[in-house]
């Protein structure tokens, strides 16, 4: 009956042995001749990523690749690890990156090796940059504080040309705060939009909105950091969150009182 071939189908996935059990039935002078196609069920083994090592952790790698040792392994699950791999490589400036699935099944010990072949290419460079959202004059000023000199000290430079990475790009947005917090826009919003590339130079433009928010003052009573005024103005930013991260929250506030 149908019942029994289900309960025998039931049976035989809960022993995991099988990755995929098909039910195959032919008429009989008999009857009806029932077979079971089973294919044999392998979990995954040892990943590797040449050609990506040299670049990125073997940890991370499989963090992004998200196919844990001992899964079932499920071909159908590999077209989504290898484009996982290729937009984590792209969020890391290498956008002419490659990469292709390799895998080799290991029947003895019922495991699938997997080897996903890295070709990164040349890491791309910074294009133009694009700051909106305030006045041209304020854009003017935030373009050049992510060109100055202290940018380039604090790997926050957006110079045209420079490396592109996450890394220099949140560098810069941090700086970009500062510079707003410094005009008391505590509670400004920097928004890096996506990339622009442009694969025959192999640069990315970046454009970036910036609502610099309402002017906050913060003011200090009952305490006396120094009887030297500038330097009271500058230990006071020391201790106050609030200019620490260039940013207004209620948390912040109440750190600040603490």
């Amino acid at each position: 009956s149908n019942q029994k071939v289900q309960a025998s189908i039931s049976a035989l996935q809960k022993t995991e042995r099988f990755n995929k059990v098909e039910v195959k039935v032919k008429p009989d002078p008999a009857g009806l001749q029932v077979s079971f196609v089973l294919e044999p069920a392998f979990y995954i083994g040892v990943l590797q990523f040449p050609g990506a090592v040299k670049a990125f952790t073997y940890t991370r790698l499989l963090q992004v690749a998200n196919l844990p040792d001992e899964n079932l392994y499920d071909k159908a699950q590999i077209p989504k690890s290898e484009a996982a791999l290729l937009k984590f490589f792209e969020d890391n400036g290498y956008f002419r990156a490659t990469v292709q699935a390799d895998t080799q099944l290991n029947e003895p010990n019922q495991l699938a090796n997997i080897t996903f072949n890295v070709n990164l290419g040349k890491r791309a460079r910074i294009g133009q940059v694009q700051i909106q959202g305030p006045s041209p004059q304020e854009n003017a000023r935030l373009l050049h504080s992510v060109r100055s000199l202290r940018a380039m000290l604090t790997r926050s430079s957006l110079k045209t040309g420079r490396p592109y990475s996450p890394a220099r790009i949140q560098a810069a947005t941090r700086l970009l705060k500062k510079h707003l917090a410094a005009e008391h826009r505590l509670a400004s919003v920097v928004q890096v939009m996506p990339p622009q590339y442009h694969p025959e130079h192999n640069r990315a433009d970046l454009t970036i909105n910036v609502q610099p928010g309402p002017v906050v003052m913060v003011r200090m009573n009952g305490a006396r950091l120094s009887i030297i005024p500038f330097v009271s103005g500058r230990r006071e930013k020391q201790l106050i969150p609030i200019y620490e991260e260039g940013a207004i929250d209620r948390d912040l506030v109440n750190e600040g009182q603490r």
